[in-house]
């Protein structure tokens, strides 16, 4: 089973004397088996593009990064503490995704709005997990309300 999960992020400032804002919309597509694993095939970007970008490769890397951020996010991050101390205190205890795990298509489209960006260092980050939780929520049945997704029983029939 396989679906496409969608999350936007319209953030706005607050100043008054200019028009800011960062609009970024990722879908996500999706693989589960049926025995719960969880596989990230694709990720669709649009991003606000504002005015224009002074190094659009720059950014385009910089969205990249963030699609594995924000895997590793919604699959293997948790801090667990236990007796009031950390339990994870160097990468040995602590999951990351691998570069294996990465999306083989990852596609980033910038669209132009003719406004001040509010900025594009975490933007599309913070769309990853709804939108790969979305995903799982169409082939599982199964709502998630809370991350990493290793800690769910994902699985299928």
């Amino acid at each position: 089973g396989w679906a496409r999960g969608i999350a936007i992020d319209d953030r706005r400032s607050n100043r008054e004397e200019a028009d800011v804002c960062t609009i970024c919309a990722v879908v996500c597509t999706v693989s589960v088996s049926k025995a719960g694993a969880v596989r990230l095939e694709r990720v669709d970007v649009a991003f606000d593009e504002g005015f224009g970008f002074v190094n659009p490769l720059s950014v385009r890397k910089q969205i990249e990064g963030q699609v594995a951020w924000g895997w590793n996010d919604a699959m293997h991050q948790a801090f667990t503490v236990k007796d009031g101390r950390m339990e994870q205190n160097n990468f040995h205890d602590f999951p990351v995704s691998r570069m294996r795990e990465y999306p083989r298509d990852v596609n980033i489209r910038f669209f132009r709005t003719n406004h001040w960006l509010e900025g594009v260092g975490e933007e599309a980050m913070s769309q990853i997990p709804p939108a790969i939780v979305n995903a799982v929520f169409r082939v599982t049945g199964k709502r998630v309300r809370s991350l990493p997704l290793r800690k769910h029983d994902l699985n299928w029939a």
